[in-house]
């Protein structure tokens, strides 16, 4: 499925992923070189943990989670990188894997956005941060103990299973309950007569919370993660006995919008949850953002509404107007280059 110009347009998708990669790396720098600002989230949780009974151990569980959090940033970027080179070389661009890459980006960044959420109150925040790092870490034990012993290592459950141990041993001693249920721990307590804060939170919600301006863009990109033949048929022409199987540029503008938007919340959570100034690279991030969403206000954001409305490949008067889409796709994304602002 091409149409003239693809590979520009292509090239031109890969060159974002890229430099938005690069763009958000220098924004966490410049973000956790520089020390929070008085009145920040990150300032006001800390001195929320010094209030606490037993405040260094929950210090030491907060830093730890704090940690965590900066892992998913640097996924984030590392994903937006990888989907970049994925496209670097238009003719043999990615059917399918491109959503794959999107969707770890986009389930990041959302996660991201859920534990430094600037609307809730520090002592939420660091709920939800006790209870992500519980199930972090029964997760790593579940999986840990189905792995068996091997002739180059030993069976990693019984050290995972004691590590995970001495997580619960540390929020004992920091004051904080584990609610068990029937499969494990379900919740956590921070402070007595409080609500319990669940441990599971499904990704789809923090998801469809954190990108309420791409509407079913998890389940779009979990289609095609997980194989349903919904997701994957988009790419395909089938007729009598053959089938040809091609990428589409819509299909990998979309996934290139969604991965450029996990990058920018991405910025925007920790630059504004430490409240330091990042200078224009934010602004060169929403740029890269705008500049390629604004081409697909016609077509990628009513796939993401009506997913099956892609399928060009049915014929008649739907494939011509993706064509028309297309074009204009082409013609929209090449006002843009870095430094400047977007025409619109």
């Amino acid at each position: 499925m091409t149409f003239d110009g693809s590979a520009a347009f292509i090239g031109r998708l890969s060159r974002w992923c890229r430099e938005q990669a690069g763009e958000l790396r220098d924004v966490l720098q410049q973000a956790y070189d520089a020390t929070a600002a008085p009145h920040s989230p990150a300032t006001l949780d800390h001195r929320r943990v010094l209030t606490w009974p037993r405040n260094q151990d929950r210090h030491q569980l907060w830093s730890r989670a704090g940690v965590g959090v900066m892992h998913m940033a640097v996924s984030v970027a590392d994903h937006l990188r990888t989907l970049g080179l994925a496209l670097e070389q238009p003719d043999a661009a990615p059917i399918y894997t491109h959503a794959t890459i999107a969707r770890a980006a986009v389930e990041s960044a959302g996660f991201q956005a859920y534990l430094l959420d600037a609307s809730v109150t520090p002592k939420e925040r660091f709920a939800r941060a006790m209870a992500r790092l519980l199930e972090d870490g029964d997760a790593a034990r579940r999986a840990a103990m189905r792995v068996p012993a091997m002739p180059a290592m030993p069976a990693p459950g019984p050290a995972m299973t004691a590590e995970y141990q001495k997580l619960c041993d540390d929020m004992a001693r920091a004051m904080i309950e584990i609610v068990e249920g029937k499969r494990g721990p379900k919740a956590v307590v921070v402070e007595p007569g409080t609500e319990p804060m669940p441990i599971l939170v499904q990704a789809s919600t923090v998801v469809e919370a954190a990108f309420a301006r791409l509407p079913a863009v998890y389940a779009l990109l979990s289609g095609t993660t997980h194989a349903m033949p919904w997701r994957l048929a988009d790419n395909a022409q089938i007729s009598a006995r053959y089938g040809v199987w091609a990428p589409d540029p819509i299909d990998l503008g979309a996934s290139v919008v969604a991965a450029l938007a996990a990058g920018l919340l991405t910025a925007e959570v920790n630059r504004g949850y430490r409240s330091v100034d990042t200078g224009a690279r934010l602004f060169e991030l929403r740029c890269r953002y705008k500049a390629a969403a604004t081409p697909f206000a016609g077509s990628v954001c009513d796939a993401w509404e009506h997913p099956t409305a892609s399928r060009c490949a049915r014929g008649g008067s739907t494939a011509g107007s993706a064509e028309r889409r297309r074009n204009r796709c082409l013609r929209v994304a090449e006002t843009y280059t870095p430094g400047s602002r977007i025409r619109t």
